[in-house]
């Protein structure tokens, strides 16, 4: 329904290529014009946009990934209105700190209400209903993926900046700043192997708390020319902090602080896609969220908030990982792994049709690839042309059925587009290679 317009070649591939560490020559209009012109993204009005079948599809593998780890660490998932009462924010103190950035509106019955851009106040005021808690029930860890709101005053670089966003925010409830410690160095680990997972270039660093408040902040970032964030990260060790931290401490760091790291730190532009707090009581103490502990002595509970921004994580990986005028996804988030290209209308083209049926049916047998298989139908285009297209649109693997799909045994042209390489292999070749591929069950 949503195949791409066009694919350019030439000049304007070269401004949405891959980000290399220093400054580079791409121009952020043309990343947002490739997700347009890819038919991934169509925008609605400034700072919002549809997002369409294939990147939805994308979007969808990325929630298993995040799920998988967010239960791994004990985390119970739920689900939280987007409308937000303007009493709850005034407890916490943000409704007028938040300024301008805040969605509000009133209600035909006078009352107000934002659009949630966070859901701190939120989740106290339910672990609050059930307050005092039992030390037993403790860590509690709940989580969410929605949307969320931002009253943006400059909307860009597509889905990196915009108003309306899909989040994943996970909340931690524990007894004492120690066990609030190890929550946090649990969620932290649990990002660093979704990221890891999708085998992207990302740096934690040490950041400042701002208006959420709280004790320690941590973010992690995929390093490229059009962030907005200036991070110096430590060759040695990997350490980082962010320059928004360091202005805050009235620091200029410029060798690594780690003990017995001798490293010097380096000048980056980052992406931010996930952040980590220890809030502390700073929610706790104004919603009277409170434990008891084995004294039956009543505490206030000790929070942290951690959220992945979903859709800017997406984007933001297509945007380092993309090479030329070509969509890259993490691989095992790619749309469909396989596509399949059958001769153009004309010389035998019914046979290579039925045999690109055969071939679809044998490969979506497999567990893995169940859903994940092609055929590119558009046959009044050339088998180059489509496999331009094809390329360009981010499959990781094509199988063309040219001149040798024809002869006695059926040979194959495979390509895997990620690496670069393209071999010629039979129908079982193909099965023993393709059955070991990772994949998303969506």
């Amino acid at each position: 329904m949503f195949p791409p317009i066009s694919i350019d070649s030439g000049e304007n591939q070269s401004k949405c290529g891959a980000a290399d560490e220093g400054k580079t020559t791409r121009r952020s209009s043309a990343y947002v014009e490739r997700m347009q012109q890819q038919k991934l993204i169509m925008g609605l009005s400034s700072g919002t946009f549809s997002l369409l079948p294939s990147i939805t599809r994308a979007l969808e593998k990325l929630y298993r990934v995040i799920d998988f780890e967010m239960q791994s660490i004990g985390a119970q998932k739920i689900t939280m209105p987007c409308l937000a009462p303007q009493h709850l924010w005034n407890t916490s103190g943000r409704w007028e700190k938040m300024g301008s950035e805040l969605f509000t509106f009133q209600d035909r019955n006078k009352a107000f209400h934002c659009l949630a851009p966070t859901h701190e106040e939120a989740v106290t005021s339910i672990v609050a209903s059930e307050s005092p808690i039992s030390y037993r029930r403790l860590p509690i860890r709940l989580y969410q993926i929605g949307r969320k709101f931002r009253d943006e005053a400059r909307p860009k670089h597509g889905l990196l900046r915009c108003r309306e966003f899909e989040m994943k925010d996970l909340y931690t409830f524990d007894p004492d700043p120690e066990a609030a410690e190890g929550s946090f160095q649990d969620v932290c680990s649990a990002y660093s192997r979704i990221f890891s997972k999708l085998v992207l270039p990302f740096v934690e660093v040490d950041a400042s708390t701002g208006l959420m408040g709280g004790k320690k902040s941590r973010e992690f970032h995929l390093i490229s020319s059009i962030g907005e964030d200036t991070l110096f990260v430590c060759d040695k060790c990997g350490c980082g902090v962010n320059q928004e931290l360091l202005s805050e401490q009235n620091e200029n760091r410029r060798n690594c602080t780690e003990t017995g790291c001798t490293g010097s730190m380096k000048q980056h532009s980052g992406i931010e896609v996930a952040h980590a707090f220890i809030l502390g009581t700073t929610y706790t103490v104004p919603f009277k969220a409170m434990y008891v502990d084995n004294q039956r002595r009543k505490h206030h509970l000790q929070m942290g908030c951690f959220g992945i921004g979903i859709t800017r994580l997406l984007s933001a990986s297509v945007e380092v990982l993309s090479t030329g005028g070509h969509i890259r996804w993490p691989r095992i988030l790619a749309p469909h792994q396989l596509c399949i290209i059958p001769q153009k209308e004309g010389f035998r083209s019914d046979v290579t049709k039925e045999l690109a049926d055969l071939l679809y049916d044998r490969l979506n047998a497999l567990p893995n690839l169940r859903g994940e298989v092609v055929i590119d139908d558009r046959l009044h285009l050339s088998i180059g042309q489509r496999l331009q297209l094809d390329t360009a649109s981010g499959f990781p693997y094509v199988v063309a059925l040219g001149k040798q799909s024809l002869s006695e045994v059926p040979v194959y042209e495979f390509h895997d587009v990620y690496n670069s390489t393209k071999q010629f292999y039979s129908v079982d070749q193909l099965v023993d290679i393709l059955q070991s591929v990772e994949t998303v069950v969506v």
